[in-house]
């Protein structure tokens, strides 16, 4: 019964160790990483809106300046943010007012959007004084 427990010593003792390294492994990354090791990533991104289609009358007074996201990156992914736009389209503004106008995004079809802050944007339109 002893040759059992003390044969084959060093291989018993690397095992135990092995098992101890992929325990500490499994233990330190998010299991997101672990079950899918190709991207799926989250991250916030904050995009600066842009104004679109504005009369030649009538000006901005104020607005909304950015928008925060949170996407999920598929498998491929990107460094920067040249590929995400955020814009709003102020071709239905008729009059000068007040208006609460939905954020439009482009953003590419491998990226999930998880969140959007502010989904509509303040925008106060004034007419253009000569």
């Amino acid at each position: 019964m002893r040759e059992f427990f003390v044969g084959n010593l060093k291989f018993k003792i690397i095992a135990v160790l092995l098992a101890f390294l992929a325990w500490s492994y499994v233990h330190s990354v998010s299991p997101s990483d672990i079950f899918n090791p190709f991207g799926n990533r989250e991250r916030k991104v904050t995009l600066s809106v842009q104004y679109l289609n504005l009369r030649p009358d009538l000006k901005m007074s104020k607005s909304t300046d950015s928008v925060e996201l949170v996407i999920k990156e598929g498998i491929k992914t990107f460094g920067n943010n040249e590929s995400l736009g955020a814009y709003v389209d102020l071709e239905q503004i008729e009059e000068p007012g007040s208006y609460y106008l939905e954020i439009e995004l482009d953003i590419p079809q491998w990226i999930t959007l998880k969140s959007q802050r502010p989904k509509f944007a303040l925008t106060l339109i004034e007419e253009v004084t000569k």
